[in-house]
């Protein structure tokens, strides 16, 4: 089936690209539970929420995953640690049990598959060390400027 124009239009650029790549999958699936957070502007751009959410699978281009909360928009980031990593993602697609989202940034294969062999859950909860996981060092964002839900 064809999406009408109006469809087309009514939809985000971001996601008509990342709705593109989904159906060209370059990338093995991993089995892992690793939880995350993740994080999406409030209100435009008057703050920032926080979530939680359990990756179920993931490759360098996307991942599966559960989230705490339905009104988590199509387009949010996904972090670990202390705000230490993130990853830009878009919703694909929503089912039942989570939903399904490509990063818009491939992401490093080793990366991938340390979250694949950890076994503990709760890895990238606290403070971690990007380098030891072979990433590079990002900024992380000022707690005045983020809003726990």
């Amino acid at each position: 089936m064809q999406s009408s124009r109006s469809d087309i239009n009514s939809v985000n650029y971001l996601t008509r690209i990342a709705r593109e790549d989904a159906n060209r999958r370059q990338f093995e699936r991993r089995d892992c539970h690793i939880n995350a957070g993740v994080m999406y502007s409030n209100k435009g751009v008057r703050g920032l929420v926080i979530g939680k959410a359990k990756l179920l699978n993931v490759s360098e281009g996307g991942a599966f995953l559960h989230v705490n909360t339905p009104d988590i928009p199509q387009h949010f980031v996904l972090y670990f640690g202390e705000f230490q990593y993130h990853i830009a993602c878009v919703t694909i697609i929503l089912k039942e049990k989570g939903r399904g989202v490509s990063f818009l940034k491939e992401q490093p294969t080793e990366f991938i598959d340390i979250l694949s062999r950890i076994s503990d859950p709760n890895e990238f909860i606290g403070r971690i060390r990007p380098t030891i996981y072979g990433l590079p060092e990002l900024p992380t964002i000022p707690q005045k400027y983020v809003s726990q839900k």
